[in-house]
């Protein structure tokens, strides 16, 4: 099996697309935690989080992905027979409220903690288009893979 070595130039694309996806995953919990600067009378982020931002950023992220497959095989186990349309909206309210859990967890107040959750879940719906599009032009096999 010969040795194959990358293209430069393929493994830069590869590289940005990646943090692309990243950024377009962590962007509507980046923008939330800008809410108590746009929101001082709700609140204010809890004193020495500001540094910790970013890995809060990805730890809620990866808690509202587990969290959504959880719900996504829960509300299909509890709920067979539900349209589509019906299960959806459960596990979208589901998903919402572990965002509030998650923002609850290091706002100072609850008022503070719903609006960012309310603004995450609109930039998320504002850039779903986006995440849509990035999704199908994922690569799905590796070129010359077995």
């Amino acid at each position: 099996m010969p040795d194959q070595k990358p293209n430069p130039l393929e493994l830069l694309f590869f590289i940005l697309y990646l943090a692309t996806c990243a950024l377009m995953a962590g962007l509507p919990f980046i923008i939330g935690f800008l809410t108590p600067l746009w929101l001082p009378q709700l609140g204010e982020l809890k004193a020495g989080l500001w540094p910790w931002v970013p890995v809060l950023v990805i730890a809620f992220t990866l808690v509202l992905l587990a969290a959504g497959e959880l719900t996504d095989r829960l509300v299909r186990l509890l709920f067979s027979g539900a349209s589509k349309a019906a299960s959806n909206t459960l596990e979208s309210l589901l998903s919402f409220v572990v965002i509030v859990g998650c923002y609850y967890l290091v706002m100072s107040t609850y008022p503070l903690a719903l609006a960012s959750a309310a603004i995450s879940v609109a930039v998320y719906l504002l850039c779903t288009p986006l995440i849509n599009r990035l999704t199908a032009r994922a690569p799905r096999d590796t070129p010359g893979a077995p």
